[in-house]
């Protein structure tokens, strides 16, 4: 039975006691993995289960499910004004300004174009959004993974396909590492940089559709749709919204990878690309480090946009 006394400040102090208590440690910002570990104790589990729908909903904040007990302590520090993250370079605000941006725009359907292995889907999870995804994957190898991430979900839908700027089929380029496959042959300075993971093993034919072709059947079972349209394509963005020219004005917002230094030829520069977005009738809401290179040098931002 819940505790009415409990607030959502009291739940995170004694998160923080047990896990002092638990591992001999002391509290602190940096102990945050210890309070995560201290969640597997049985008593204190118990307590958070029996607690935290009540602080949540006291907090205004999102409901969580267990899968998502670790990022309790990030979520309440949010309602107090703080965000906790890893201290390393390529730590991003990124997560808490889609929280803040999804809030504000209602956001309740994304579209996540070059999803991978559902990463990104995940993160909207673990962030607190509860909405709709639609996921686009064409690698065949990365595809299978992210159907298995995310064939729980029954608001989260996985398409084994690429979007472009026409319907068709086209040849990709799947690379040792997954996260390098691209329509765009990958340049000297990306093998130069990343090693061997940029390498072409193989090509893949893979289907291709335009998001104009299928944008009204996948926002037809949302009321009141706001739509949040998030691309990471490895070079091809600037494709995928040619292909959408049509309904881009649904769109309440945006999210590309551009590029400071490209890493595929042919690929469009971060200038070539952030006049496009602007061209499209979009601002630019932030931008956000992905990759750097071995001297702190940005090599490409995540680049949100709204209306």
């Amino acid at each position: 039975m819940s505790n009415p006394d409990l607030s959502p400040t009291s739940v995170v102090i004694h998160l923080a006691r047990e896990s002092a208590r638990l591992r001999s440690l002391t509290w602190s910002k940096s102990t945050l993995p210890g309070v995560r570990r201290a969640l597997t104790h049985r008593r204190t589990a118990r307590m958070l289960r029996t607690t935290m729908t009540m602080t949540t909903q006291q907090a205004g904040l999102p409901h969580m499910k267990r899968s998502s007990l670790p990022y309790l302590g990030r979520s309440m520090a949010r309602h107090f004004g703080v965000e906790l993250s890893r201290a390393r370079a390529s730590s991003s605000l990124l997560p808490l300004h889609l929280y803040q941006l999804f809030k504000q725009r209602d956001i309740n359907i994304v579209l996540d174009v070059g999803a991978r292995h559902g990463e990104f889907g995940t993160l909207l999870r673990r962030n607190g959004y509860r909405g709709r995804i639609v996921s686009f994957e064409p690698v065949a190898s990365n595809y299978t993974i992210l159907r298995e991430a995310s064939v729980q979900d029954p608001l989260w839908t996985s398409m084994h396909l690429a979007l472009g700027s026409k319907d068709g089929a086209a040849d990709i380029n799947v690379t040792d590492g997954s996260m390098f496959s691209s329509f765009f042959p990958p340049n000297d300075y990306s093998l130069t940089t990343f090693g061997a993971l940029p390498s072409v093993a193989l090509t893949e034919s893979v289907p291709v559709k335009k998001l104009d072709t299928l944008f009204d059947n996948l926002i037809a079972e949302t009321p009141d749709p706001h739509v949040y349209l998030k691309m990471d394509t490895q070079g091809f963005d600037l494709e995928v919204l040619k292909g959408a020219s049509g309904c881009l004005d649904r769109i309440v917002g945006m999210q590309s990878e551009v590029a400071v230094r490209k890493i595929y030829d042919d690929a469009p520069s971060m200038f070539e690309s952030i006049d496009a977005i602007l061209g499209y009738g979009f601002l630019i809401s932030g931008m956000f480090p992905v990759t750097l290179d071995n001297g702190l040098r940005v090599i490409e931002f995540d680049c949100v946009a709204v209306r």
